[in-house]
């Protein structure tokens, strides 16, 4: 994945990537996360993907 990736996937209007897929959350994504079952193995808000470097991004893989 790379920036750019990430910010196409925000013009989109998607706001995480839950086990590599994107995700529209309706409502607050705050309250969304605090409620999603302990057994998710893998959720990335795609903002914070923004702060990341090319090399961890790169890492992430992302299922459409």
């Amino acid at each position: 994945m790379t920036h750019e990736n990430v910010k196409e996937l925000l013009s989109a209007g998607f706001q995480i990537l839950k086990n590599g897929e994107p995700l529209k959350i309706q409502g607050d994504l705050w309250d969304y996360l605090s409620g999603l079952d302990k057994e998710v193995l893998e959720v990335l808000i795609l903002k914070e993907l923004l702060t990341w470097n090319d090399q961890q991004l790169q890492n992430v893989r992302l299922k459409l």
